[in-house]
């Protein structure tokens, strides 16, 4: 399998004079090895000038459209402008390195020009850094058209506590939210309401967006600068990445040949593709099309010369050795890599495998090894050693599990309420990272597999579940919000706004808070219409009415109009006009401007 995905990528350079893609679809079942076959190939092919972009999709975030792609080139492009912040500041750099990092940035100048930069920053913030000379010529041409005329909603400023907001809302969980409107953006600074988005057809934003991403792939990539797209569990992408992989991959009509060199490659759970249709349809289209050469690969389970070949690399052991502990172990796990994992884990912490000093190798007592099974799931056997745990490190596990297979450590940071916090969380997820639960680089902690995941998610029950994604979410927006209203939400918030959405049903009772929080599902909304991401934006929209209450015409009634105006483009958008009605009649009902009126019909 390694040597046909290492064929696939040596033959993208030359399909690229074509502008061919490789395209490279791994299926197989849970924990079959997918995403580490994948990862094998990163080095190898990173030491022969590919960059290795990798896109993992997760169960978590299936209603976050677009928000694993946006995620992924951002931090791209984070890396990017931080070689070109040292090559400016006179830091040595690798000549090769400096080159394709003036080369890409001059490219995206010149393909996507300055709107275009523009309106891929709401998805790649870090474009705003990297590209600031654009975004000061942008503003001094908005200052010099600025008129009259704009809508402007805002929350009123007056001081308030709510310590108690968390409290009330707790149930169960330790954590509690001390924070007051003027935390999350409720000042007297005025929320410009820009309605441009709602004379465009749902088609003609996401046009553009496929067409700008099309530009962007060919900027950063070249024969010379090969890229590898890792699509890591597919069966859980949004219909939106999903559309705009298939654009990305099919339509390349406008590119110029020889440039674009990319090679995708995408895992999925076979089991369950046919549960995910936008994930069959974009199969079946990049199958169809003329402009891929597609390989596809079903993985298994190990024979039991790949699982004694894995049993002797992690003893460090000929194979002659390892060959009977092999044959059990193939036995008990049918050859399923992450059950041959587990599986010696179990039987090294039963001391059925361990280290002889005098041998100076692993020796295992096959008797025991006999009479050890692995007749239970995975998932249970997960359980039992997470609740082998202390609570402390538990209840940490499961406030990780929240953000779904990772988080990154700065969010960490901001979801913690003080540095005596954060060092007590830190504390546990090293324990955890050494038990071998959770997996730490330098800018992430991670779960190995989403069973570890799911364990550790679903140990509490699910009120309990909704306290701590809504605890979190209020934590990282008292943080996160620090800009004026007219200026873009940025990656964290959105992450503290879904957090808010996990949460469901749970209230505030302040009402400032509601209006803050109603204010910036609102901005969440409208930024997401500009990006296509509609059904995202229905559900920020929908969020943020339910945040109003009942007397939200009268506590602010410019930010009820324009959220149930919002509400009716949402709908129209997502081909949902029967749920129109309901929402138009609020506004003809409490409209005091007749244009109002007019707008709904």
């Amino acid at each position: 399998e390694l040597s046909t995905l290492i064929q696939a990528a040596l033959m993208t350079p030359f399909l690229a004079e074509s502008n061919v893609s490789t395209v490279v679809l791994i299926g197989g079942d849970p924990e079959a090895g997918k995403s580490t076959l994948v990862h094998a190939i990163k080095e190898p092919i990173c030491n022969h000038g590919w960059r290795f972009l990798s896109c993992k999709f997760d169960r978590l975030t299936e209603n976050q459209p677009l928000s694993t792609i946006s995620s992924t080139f951002n931090e791209f492009f984070q890396r990017i402008a931080t070689i070109l912040s040292e090559v400016e500041d006179g830091i040595r750099v690798d000549d090769a390195v400096s080159q394709y990092v003036r080369r890409t940035t001059s490219l995206i100048e010149t393909h996507l020009s300055a709107p275009g930069i523009v309106f891929l920053s709401n998805l790649i913030p870090s474009f705003r850094s990297l590209f600031a000379n654009v975004f000061q010529r942008v503003v001094v041409d908005n200052e010099d058209s600025d008129g009259d005329g704009e809508q402007r909603v805002s929350v009123e400023n007056e001081d308030s506590d709510f310590d108690d907001v968390q409290k009330e809302t707790s149930q169960g969980s330790e954590r509690h939210a001390s924070f007051n409107s003027d935390d999350i953006g409720a000042n007297n600074n005025d929320f410009v309401d820009d309605d441009s988005c709602d004379c465009l057809v749902s088609d003609t934003i996401k046009n553009r967006l496929h067409y700008l991403f099309q530009e962007l792939t060919q900027a950063i990539s070249s024969p010379d600068a090969p890229i590898m797209l890792f699509l890591d569990d597919l069966q859980w992408a949004d219909k939106e990445s999903l559309e705009l992989l298939t654009s990305l991959i099919v339509d390349v009509d406008q590119l110029d040949a020889h440039q674009r060199c990319i090679s995708f490659v995408g895992t999925y759970r076979s089991n369950e593709k046919d549960k995910n249709q936008s994930l069959v349809d974009c199969i079946e289209s990049i199958e169809r099309s003329n402009a891929t050469q597609v390989t596809r690969m079903q993985l298994g389970g190990m024979d039991i010369e790949g699982t004694n070949a894995m049993i002797a690399d992690a003893l460090k052991l000929p194979i002659r050795l390892t060959r009977p502990l092999s044959v059990a172990v193939h036995q008990k796990t049918l050859g399923n890599p992450l059950f041959v994992k587990v599986f010696l884990t179990m039987l090294f912490e039963e001391h059925a495998i361990s280290y002889s000093f005098k041998k100076k190798r692993w020796l295992w007592d096959m008797n025991i090894i006999h009479q050890r099974s692995m007749d239970r799931e995975l998932a249970a056997i997960l359980s039992e050693k997470l609740l082998s745990m202390s609570r402390e490190v538990q209840e940490t596990l499961t406030f990780v599990a929240c953000f779904g297979m990772r988080i990154r450590k700065d969010v960490l940071s901001m979801a913690s309420y003080d540095s005596e916090e954060a060092s007590r969380i830190l504390s546990c997820l090293k324990i955890a990272v050494k038990e071998s639960i959770l997996d730490e680089d330098d800018e992430y902690f991670s779960f190995p597999h989403d069973l570890i995941q799911q364990a550790a998610y679903e140990r509490v029950h699910e009120k309990e579940l909704r306290s701590y994604h809504f605890s979190i979410g209020l934590q990282i927006l008292k943080k996160a919000i620090h800009t004026t209203q007219a200026e873009p939400l940025s990656l964290v918030a959105f992450i503290a706004l879904e957090q808010i959405i996990m949460a469901k049903d749970m209230t505030v009772p302040d009402p400032k808070v509601r209006m803050s929080l109603a204010l910036l599902f609102l901005r969440a909304g409208k930024h997401s219409i500009q990006v296509a991401a509609f059904p995202s934006a229905l559900s920020y929209f929908e969020r943020g009415l339910s945040f109003l209450g009942e007397d939200g015409w009268e506590l602010n009634h410019e930010l009820s109009l324009r959220l149930h105006e919002s509400m009716c483009h949402a709908c129209y958008l997502n081909a949902l006009p029967d749920r129109v009605p309901a929402y138009t009649d609020m506004v003809i009902s409490h409209a005091d401007d007749f244009m109002d009126q007019v707008k709904c019909h």
